[in-house]
């Protein structure tokens, strides 16, 4: 029964102070929304690079596989005030108020064991137009450093490439060559016997080497190929932001109005509290 009659007061308290309960939670909803509308919006993209990388073949004509860049290195890159107010500086870009920031994160692919090349970054500014420009310029920006390793690295697999075309031409002449004094000596009318199998021999080793050159030339031919080595890329693109991540006016709203509401409750309950202590000093 005393729980019934405690109930009941709160109540009757909730019910005698409910304009200020209400104004009070109005009061707060308004703010929050005046607040949530000043307040300059900011706008998110993100974007994934995939770290390029160049294929090497060793002596024993395995593919080995080098980045161009420690993606951890990239990520601080991109992090870096520098190199965000170089690009605003260069493009001379008129921002906004809210001042841009760049988070980035490298993501190791699930379906590849230990393959971490890929540096996914986000931007934040005050406009999608702002924020899509800004994002693809650094992409562009770590491609661009990234090309000056990726075509040195290359240079040396390309030359590597040539010098093997080189050589398999010689040997090609060469068997040429044993094939015409083999059939020179096989065609007189009395045939040098060891000549021949010595010619046969150092035929059948050209052969092999041969064999091998073509062997390691197509290998090395694919490793030079875009399946093998390439440069950093955009692995998945930027969006053009379609709304603002901030502010968040419909949950700021939501908190101002659960504040609000809880505030101005103790507050009429601490009302009722001195109306009554000041009741009883009059009694």
């Amino acid at each position: 029964m005393t729980e019934e009659v405690e109930l009941i007061d709160y109540l009757r308290v909730i019910r005698k102070w409910k304009w200020l309960i209400v104004l009070g939670t109005f009061a707060c909803i308004l703010a929050a929304g005046i607040i949530g509308w000043l307040l300059p919006p900011s706008y998110q993209a993100e974007l994934i690079l995939k770290i390029g990388q160049v294929t090497t073949v060793t002596e024993n004509g395995e593919f080995q596989q080098i980045m161009i860049d420690d993606p951890n290195s990239v990520k601080e890159k991109v992090k870096s005030k520098p190199l965000l107010f170089s690009i605003i500086e260069k493009s001379q870009l008129k921002l906004k108020p809210r001042t841009p920031r760049a988070k980035a994160e490298v993501v190791i692919r699930e379906w590849k064991e230990r393959e971490a090349n890929l540096v996914k970054f986000s931007i934040q500014a005050g406009s999608p137009e702002e924020v899509v420009f800004l994002i693809n310029s650094i992409a562009e920006e770590i491609i661009d450093q990234h090309r000056k390793k990726f075509d040195e690295a290359i240079k040396i697999s390309l030359l590597l490439q040539e010098e093997l075309k080189k050589q398999i031409a010689s040997i090609e002449e060469e068997i040429r060559g044993v094939k015409k004094t083999l059939s020179q000596i096989q065609g007189k009318p009395r045939v040098d016997a060891p000549a021949v199998v010595l010619l046969e021999t150092n035929l059948a080793g050209k052969k092999r080497t041969l064999s091998e050159l073509r062997r390691r030339y197509q290998r090395v031919r694919l490793a030079n190929s875009s399946i093998g080595s390439e440069n950093t890329r955009v692995l998945i693109p930027a969006i053009k932001p379609g709304h603002p991540i901030s502010p968040k006016k419909l949950l700021n709203i939501t908190v101002a109005a659960m504040v609000g509401l809880m505030a101005t409750v103790m507050l009429a309950f601490f009302l009722e509290y001195l109306q009554k202590v000041k009741e009883e000093e009059k009694q």
